[in-house]
């Protein structure tokens, strides 16, 4: 049975605060993130607790932005300078 999570995209000034590019990266990506686990509190829901299966319900700027399953382990992230405004922002996905 999958647990159900809710998470918000960090916004401020190192972070992308338009929705629009939040959207165009899950949908072109298929994949949420979350950045340094070090600095970021709630970093190891995301990284341990959160399974294969589970939905996340994705917000930002207190709206839902989208509604996301689960299907891998987190990992390692690197753009290739695709997404720039997301190099220093996203360090793990899923």
């Amino acid at each position: 049975m999958p647990r159900f999570f809710t998470m918000k995209m960090r916004e401020g000034v190192d972070a992308p605060d338009e929705r629009n590019q939040i959207a165009k990266f899950v949908a072109e990506n298929n994949c949420i993130g979350i950045g340094d686990p070090d600095a970021i509190r709630g970093s190891g829901i995301f990284l341990n607790e959160i399974q294969i299966g589970d939905i996340v319900v994705l917000r930002s700027s207190g709206s839902p932005l989208a509604l996301l399953e689960i299907t891998s382990d987190a990992y390692a992230y690197k753009s290739k300078n695709k997404y720039p405004y997301f190099d220093n922002w996203m360090v793990y996905v899923r």
